[in-house]
């Protein structure tokens, strides 16, 4: 048998809390009160903060994240008198049109390790000897609010827009289960390239593009970018970003390869005038080079110094 019920022009939203309910008044405080769920509910901002100590100023609150739903609130009723199931009331009270959810993790915390109902202030001890709380900042919050796949990667809004596109097949990520096999076939270069290439390649596996543009002089920037596709693959991030390695060689797998790990890092703006001026290059108006924004995989592996002629224990 079917059961029919209007449904009042009242909406209410959900609140999916993040924990066991005993008091509905200390939820509702955790949750701003009254006035922090009215902002939420009504004003512009879809986030509505959550604070499990909110009598304390160093929690690091939660955020929960308004989304769009559909449902109903009932309400059910029985008398105390009647133990029959069968006679429970179940009325519509209000329509459910948006919940918020606590999907990320809870940030580091930090507590002061003198509470003030310990009972001990600036005044207890002898005078010169007060007792002082430590009341030290903390010294990182998370970058990230939802779990992730770290994998030696920071990721940027830039990041996430790119990854969205298909990549390359010659461009593996460090999380990757495996890596690109050598092609079938014979493979020829103009003027011999492919032999001199695959002769570095067979010395050392691992191979930043600038210090094989600096061993082969003779192969032209396209040329060798485009023997590299075919003979090797490039890490997009990990310890090995942006070098060139031998199809088929995992260095995630080989022990010995922690020395051919990539190192990056970044150079004041005065640094490239310098550069500049010691090479007898023209500076631009800006008063330096600036390295470009929007590079390629494949130019930030071009971009990254050569290091053959550092030492090497």
């Amino acid at each position: 048998m079917s059961v029919t019920q209007p449904v009042p022009d009242r909406e209410v939203f959900l609140v999916e809390f993040p924990g066991y309910v005993k008091s509905p008044d200390a939820v509702v405080h955790t949750l701003g009160g009254l006035k922090g769920l009215t902002a939420a509910s009504t004003g512009d901002k879809s986030l509505l903060q959550l604070n499990f100590r909110p009598h304390d100023p160093l929690a690091h609150p939660v955020y929960g994240e308004r989304q769009p739903t559909q449902g109903l609130l009932l309400k059910l009723s029985r008398t105390a008198a009647d133990s029959d199931r069968q006679a429970v009331k179940a009325e519509v009270v209000a329509s459910v049109h948006s919940k918020f959810t606590f999907n990320g993790m809870a940030d580091f915390q930090y507590q002061s390790a003198v509470s003030s109902s310990s009972g001990l202030g600036p005044e207890d001890g002898p005078y010169g000897q007060e007792t002082e709380p430590l009341l030290c900042i903390p010294p990182v919050f998370t970058k990230a609010d939802v779990p992730l796949d770290y994998a030696f990667k920071n990721f940027r809004a830039s990041d996430r827009a790119s990854s969205k596109t298909k990549q390359p097949p010659w461009q593996v990520s460090f999380a990757a289960q495996h890596v690109p096999q050598s092609q079938p076939g014979p493979m020829q270069g103009p003027n011999g390239d492919t032999q001199a290439l695959q002769a570095q390649l067979q010395a050392r596996p691992i191979w930043t593009q600038s210090s094989l543009a600096q061993q082969l002089p003779q192969i032209a920037q396209p040329d060798l970018e485009a023997q590299l596709q075919k003979l090797c693959y490039l890490f997009t991030d990990g310890p090995w970003q942006g070098a060139w390695v031998k199809r088929g060689l995992d260095p995630r797998q080989d022990s010995t390869t922690w020395r051919l790990q990539t190192l990056h890092y970044q150079l004041p703006p005065d640094w490239y005038n310098r550069a500049a001026t010691a090479a007898g290059k023209a500076v631009g108006t800006a008063g330096h080079e600036q390295p470009p924004s929007n590079k390629t995989p494949a130019e930030k592996a071009a971009a990254v110094p050569s290091f053959d002629n550092v030492h090497r224990d």
